[in-house]
């Protein structure tokens, strides 16, 4: 008679901890780059335009952040950071490619109306060897081997006669590659986008509003990595603050329509 209630008990104690516990969903956070806006008011093509981000976290109805574990397994992420690449996407100004980057990873199964993350590299792994580092860190492009730590945007633009190059990164860094332990300026950039649903809705970058009032008053060959000091580089700093290059936004391409698997 005790073993029988002995595992009753248990048999109820299991089925409440597995009603209790939430199962994780893995979802594909679709990304886009708008291009019209810009192309029509300006004669500048975009040629690059790439991005670390990590700490991402979706807000559900209730207030509550819920940490994004990337998918270590796809190429273009690890466990800490992710590597959106837009090249491939900027075929040009009337149509929009589908083969945008998406981040991948598992949240609790849920409801979602905001998110949150970090543009950059995380210290640690920002200032590790990056003779030693793995996808996406081992793209040696995305690295300042002068500075010893990567850029985190990488935004390049070109005309027939002019050329615009944004890198941003940590900068004023002290010590050597693989023993940095303080940088001056770090140049992570937080941002929270809220109304964002990952089942429906897309990460959009607006280029027309991140060059806002930048490529009228830059010089024709200009770079703006190490020093930021030019007001050409700090009207595009300050746009990359502002967050408003950064929208919700309906997917321009009906491939780009979110996918939970």
């Amino acid at each position: 008679m005790h073993l029988f209630y002995y595992t009753l008990i248990f048999v109820i104690s299991v089925f409440f901890l597995t009603g209790c516990l939430q199962q994780d969903e893995e979802y594909h956070i679709k990304t886009q780059v708008h291009l019209a806006d810009f192309c029509r008011n300006s004669q500048f093509h975009l040629t690059d335009l790439r991005l670390f981000i990590h700490q991402v976290a979706l807000q559900d109805f209730s207030g509550k952040w819920h940490d994004l574990q990337f998918n270590p397994e796809v190429t273009h992420q690890n466990r800490a950071v992710a590597l959106l690449d837009f090249r491939q996407a900027m075929t040009s100004c009337e149509q929009q490619s589908e083969n945008t980057p998406a981040i991948i990873g598992s949240l609790p199964k849920n409801n979602y109306q905001s998110i949150r993350f970090n543009l950059g590299v995380p210290f640690q792994e920002n200032h590790a060897d990056p003779l030693l580092a793995t996808a996406p860190l081992d793209d040696t492009s995305m690295h300042w081997h002068w500075n010893g730590g990567y850029k985190f945007m990488r935004l390049e633009l070109k005309s027939n006669q002019k050329s615009y190059r944004f890198h941003l990164g940590s900068l004023g860094c002290e010590g050597e590659i693989g023993q940095i332990n303080h940088c001056r300026v770090p140049n992570r950039i937080q941002v929270q986008l809220d109304q964002f649903s990952p089942k429906n809705d897309v990460l959009t970058i607006d280029i027309a509003h991140l060059l806002k009032q930048t490529l009228s008053i830059a010089p024709p060959q200009r770079t703006c990595a190490e020093d930021m000091e030019p007001r050409w580089c700090q009207t595009t700093l300050s746009w990359l603050k502002a967050l408003s290059w950064l929208k919700t936004k309906t997917p321009v391409h009906p491939a780009l329509q979110s996918t939970k698997i």
